[in-house]
């Protein structure tokens, strides 16, 4: 084989390896295009969806626990009010599964978290309207308790004034004393 042919089929194989090397690179940037759409697309939507639950779901908790231990309106409606941002949160999750059919774990995950939040809503409407109730209970017992104290008071007066007159009437000593006890009673009863 002549200088020539030598060298044109070096260059040749030179000029095959490159072809060959851009055609791998060419692949590999294809194949790093696909898993960097997928990650802007699929995962980093992922990770922003799963913080935004992470976002409703604290407050809304400790709202709710608030508004159990204190019954104040305020942590009520705040609960609520991030109670319906949690459930925004979570469809959106639901969303990104349903355009990403690979993401199974967050769609399973996330019909789980949309039945458990609406149980929780329920749970937490529930509490308001014991909470209610019991507010409605206390208001009954309390102008009760004012009626009782208020005819206690007045058997106690009468008591008192009959007891004045038993003394100036000159009464004996157990009617006195029967009296006495009746008193008594009734400011055991006022205690």
């Amino acid at each position: 084989m002549k200088l020539g042919h030598k060298i044109g089929f070096g260059f040749g194989a030179v000029v095959a390896l490159t072809v060959a090397v851009g055609a791998v690179g060419l692949v590999q940037m294809r194949s790093a295009t696909r898993d960097a759409e997928a990650l802007s697309n699929k995962y980093v939507p992922e990770a922003d969806v799963a913080s935004d639950i992470e976002s409703a779901l604290a407050p809304m908790n400790l709202n709710a626990r608030s508004f159990g231990f204190t019954g104040d309106a305020k942590y009520l409606e705040a609960a609520r009010k991030h109670a319906a941002d949690l459930k925004v949160a979570l469809g959106e999750a639901a969303a990104l599964a349903g355009r990403f059919p690979e993401l199974t774990k967050l769609r399973d995950e996330a019909a789980t978290a949309q039945a458990a939040q609406a149980t929780y809503v329920g749970l937490l409407d529930e509490t308001a309207a014991a909470d209610a109730a019991a507010d409605a209970a206390r208001g009954k017992m309390n102008a009760a308790a004012a009626a009782l104290t208020a005819d206690l008071t007045s058997v106690a007066t009468h008591q008192v004034e009959r007891m004045g007159t038993d003394v100036q009437a000159g009464l004996d000593k157990p009617a006195l004393l029967e009296r006495r006890d009746k008193i008594a009673l009734v400011a055991e009863l006022r205690a």
